[in-house]
């Protein structure tokens, strides 16, 4: 009589004091067989492993020695003596051990040939498979379990797509943890190399852009530049600042990565500038690279015009714009006041800067009049401009020609000049009309003197010699373009 049977499969639990508890055992054997070749985990059992027997490709046999369940991989007769245990050694690939249930098998792979009780891992590991029907795997599992060729044994595919979401996510903030920071040093919101005390251990990297806002009021408060040095063992982060948004003084930093600001949302260029810039104001280069501008935070208006001079001090000054200052000359019109301005310096060639010099008509000479004391440019007569070359000491400029040599008289060097005969020389008539006197010592060599280009008639005045120490003026004349010349001996 059967009672209290089991709560999976229903087996009974027999009275062996009845008469009939065989039927019940013979039963169970008979749910237990159909349960597991259902699973099919034990299908074509062959019994006990025996001598001399045909065994086929999924024959199933038992290793009386082990107690274990082997399954047949290559159709062969088994040996006519020794033991299972001794073929199985010999001809290891007949035989595979499957009396533990499935048998792993690794990852699934396209174009392997699989067997019953095979088992797989696929979706990274997310799903497990029993193999139910050898085959050989096509490329695609899922064509295979559509043809019924595996039976799923655990699947949590959609539970690890949500792990690994939430691992992401965990990644993620992780990561944007090493690259995200805060400080409490105090700095003015302003386009500068700033230093920053912050954490230690973050990921920047010298060139990296950051954004470093104000705790109290991010959106308003912010400043943007270039990672230049990080120290991840102090915690010591410098900041090269392109850009700024706000004013004030902050003491309270959250740092954070950051692209670089301003850039639009269509286009080609590669210039970047400030997040905010003032309508009207002239822009300059940030650094070298050609890529950042800045904000020089001046207009075209409020340069000098043409009236106001060149660098009228009211108006722009180089080092405005960053740069250093090169030339301010005084604060007043044609002045030129000593101690204006310490950066004066070299006046460059042909800059005139001082309307009395500037636009001069020709044959116009300008200056100072003898006995006028200092003051502006004016405009000489040849009365004060003779008084000024007088006023050196001598009432005529003469030039020295030293000992002379053959030349083409030159009247640009003084229309009064002299020199020393000492050789034999050619002089040339000059090449411009004018008048000169040449006032020649003989030396103690004096040669024969040869005149070129001149017209002259028969009488050219007294004669010259050439007795050392003689002395005569030679007085020369070109006029329209013709040159002659006279002697007067001085002895």
């Amino acid at each position: 009589m059967t009672t209290n049977p089991t709560p999976t499969l229903r087996l009974s639990r027999p009275n062996f004091n009845a008469a009939t508890w065989h039927d019940d055992v013979n039963d169970n054997m008979t749910i237990i067989d159909a349960t597991l070749r259902s699973l099919g985990v034990f299908s074509n059992i062959r019994g006990i492993w025996a001598h001399n027997t045909l065994y086929r490709v999924e024959d199933r046999v038992v290793n009386t020695a082990t107690g274990s369940l082997w399954r047949c991989l290559i159709e062969h007769t088994s040996p006519s003596t020794g033991t299972f245990s001794e073929e199985i050694a010999a001809h290891p690939e007949r035989w595979r051990v499957v009396s533990q249930g499935l048998l792993p098998r690794g990852f699934w792979l396209p174009q392997t040939a699989y067997f019953t009780n095979d088992l797989v891992y696929a979706m990274g590991g997310a799903l497990i498979l029993g193999c139910l029907v050898p085959h050989q795997s096509s490329d695609d599992l899922l064509a295979d379990l559509s043809q019924g060729f595996w039976f799923p044994i655990f699947d949590i595919t959609s539970v690890v797509a949500q792990v690994d979401a939430d691992a992401d996510r965990a990644e993620l903030a992780m990561l944007a943890a090493t690259y995200s920071g805060t400080s409490t040093t105090e700095h003015d919101i302003e386009q500068a190399v700033l230093n920053f005390q912050t954490e230690i251990g973050k990921s920047w990297r010298p060139g990296d852009w950051v954004v470093a806002r104000d705790a109290a009021n991010p959106t308003d408060n912010q400043l943007y530049g270039p990672i230049t040095a990080y120290d991840p063992a102090t915690g010591e982060l410098t900041i090269d600042v392109a850009a700024i948004k706000g004013t004030g003084t902050i003491s309270n930093w959250y740092i954070s990565i950051s692209g670089l600001p301003g850039v639009p949302a269509e286009g080609v260029g590669d210039v970047q500038g400030p997040i905010t810039s003032v309508n009207d104001r002239i822009v300059l280069f940030s650094g070298t690279t050609g890529k950042i501008i800045k904000d020089s935070g001046k207009k075209v208006s409020d340069f000098a015009t043409a009236a106001e001079g060149v660098l009228a001090s009211t108006a722009v000054q180089p080092e405005d714009l960053g740069g250093a200052a090169t030339l301010n000359v005084g604060t007043t019109e044609g002045t030129v006041a000593a101690g204006d301005d310490a950066r004066f310096g070299t006046v460059p060639d042909g800059y005139v800067g001082n309307a009395k010099l500037a636009d001069m008509a020709q044959a116009q000479i300008k200056g100072r009049a003898v006995g006028a004391g200092t003051g502006a440019p004016q405009n000489l007569t040849a009365t004060q401009t003779a008084a000024v070359a007088r006023s050196g000491g001598s009432a005529i400029v003469t030039a020295s020609l030293g000992t002379m040599t053959s030349f083409t008289l030159d009247h640009t060097k003084s229309s009064y000049q002299y020199g020393t005969r000492n050789s034999a020389l050619t002089i040339t008539a000059p090449t411009q009309d004018c008048a000169i006197d040449l006032l020649m010592t003989n030396g103690a060599s004096a040669g024969a003197l040869t005149l070129s280009g001149f017209t002259v008639g028969t009488n050219t005045g007294d004669e010259l010699t050439t007795t050392n120490g003689h002395k005569f003026i030679m007085s020369i004349r070109r006029i329209n373009g013709v040159s002659t010349y006279v002697f007067k001996a001085l002895q």
